[in-house]
């Protein structure tokens, strides 16, 4: 059992989480490419103990069949995903532009208080897509 979570490249240095082994997602992950996962330094450990994971796949049964078994291309260090106080968890990456999930988190990093971001970005996700009904905002300090 692990976690699972579908990303663009910037997941990772918005939320301070280094790549320690392989490399980020690219334009070249897209819908029709050869699939590709990051796991984390925990899940690396279990199937592939001592052995670099860069190379070796992974199979969701649960995937559509051209998104079963997928490439690992990058290991990404361990974080915290639930609690801080957790163990660590094992978890893997998706690439969001090779999935077709219909939920999508924005995470923004700035020193500005949330209130006053929550207007921009909610006009930006109307900008990016039109389509996009009742986007929300959850944060320690924001309301909505």
């Amino acid at each position: 059992m692990f976690g699972c979570n579908a990303v663009d490249p910037e997941h990772f240095d918005a939320l301070g989480i280094p790549i320690v082994r392989g490399r980020l997602f690219s334009k070249h992950d897209r819908p029709r490419s050869n699939p590709v996962v990051i796991v984390n330094e925990t899940m690396a450990r279990r199937p592939w103990s001592g052995q670099n994971p860069v190379g070796k796949r992974v199979v969701f049964f649960a995937s559509p069949p051209e998104l079963r078994t997928r490439t690992v291309v990058g290991v990404a260090r361990d974080s915290k995903y639930i609690n801080v106080y957790e163990n660590p968890l094992p978890y893997v990456y998706t690439a969001m532009a090779q999935e077709s999930s219909f939920m999508r988190s924005v995470y923004v990093r700035s020193s500005l208080a949330p209130e006053a971001l929550v207007p921009g970005v909610l006009r930006e996700i109307q900008r990016l897509d039109p389509e996009c009904r009742s986007p929300t905002c959850r944060s320690p300090t924001c309301g909505r």
